[in-house]
């Protein structure tokens, strides 16, 4: 299992971010460092790259061990065999990509959060 680096980029002096995580493969049963948005509560995320066989998740924890998939505003799994874009609904302490098993290559996430009205 390898553990792909999330690239952050800070916009509007803080109040959004952009996370991009690259490279991320079933071949090697990636996942992606966590990240911690504590006050970016609106979140999208798009997921792109070659899927074949992999299922591409968003996963979230509270104490940084375990993990569950998380859901969308729709309250579907937060779970990719192409490439889409979705809104989470579920806020954790930690997110982060993961991809289990499979023939993809290539797969990238790409999540955009900002900061919500107080």
């Amino acid at each position: 299992m390898a553990t792909r680096t999330a690239v952050q980029y800070s916009m509007d002096s803080g109040n959004a971010l952009s996370i991009y995580w690259s490279a991320l493969a079933g071949t090697t049963a990636d996942v992606g460092d966590a990240v911690q948005l504590p006050a970016h509560g609106d979140i999208s995320i798009q997921v792109g790259g070659t899927f074949g066989s992999s299922t591409l998740s968003i996963q979230g924890s509270n104490d940084g061990t375990t993990w569950t998939t998380l859901n969308d505003t729709q309250g579907s799994e937060m779970a990719f065999t192409g490439a889409t874009f979705k809104t989470l609904r579920d806020v954790p302490r930690y997110i982060r990509p993961s991809v289990p098993s499979g023939t993809g290559t290539g797969l990238w996430v790409a999540l955009y959060a900002r900061r919500t009205a107080p």
